[in-house]
């Protein structure tokens, strides 16, 4: 599967466009790193938008980017060793935690909002009230 993934980028760079090559390239060569990024500080490393990225995991065929991000950081945990993944966590923490924090959940809460049914949560609502 790990492999699955990162030849499926490999072979689709040539069809994509010039910001989800940079995201392609930044994640064939860095993806232990890219797997603990939200989509907005994968965005800024690669400097490409954040719906770039988003738009980059659903051309692969995710629902999304925390989808993708999740086959990402199964790879890390089936390649890496524990202090591997140290070194990995570790440069995150140098880093603004805050905006690290905060921006992992605007893009969980964004992940929310893109896969609630509206018609399922009204009939929720109904049935609650």
């Amino acid at each position: 599967m790990a492999n699955d993934l990162l030849s499926s980028i490999k072979e689709s760079l040539p069809e994509m466009s010039k910001g989800q090559k940079a995201i392609g390239n930044y994640i064939l060569e860095n993806y232990d790193k890219a797997s603990f990024m939200t989509a907005s500080k994968l965005g800024e490393v690669t400097g490409v938008s954040e719906s770039t990225v988003v738009r980059f995991a659903s051309s692969l065929g995710f629902d999304g980017y925390p989808k993708f991000q999740y086959a990402l950081r199964e790879i890390v945990r089936s390649k890496l060793t524990t202090v591997q993944r140290m070194e990995v966590s570790d440069d995150l923490v140098k880093g603004d935690i805050i905006d690290y924090v905060l921006s992992s959940e605007i893009t969980k809460i964004r992940a929310t909002i893109n896969s609630v049914n509206r018609d399922h949560f009204a009939a929720a609502v109904d049935h609650i009230l």
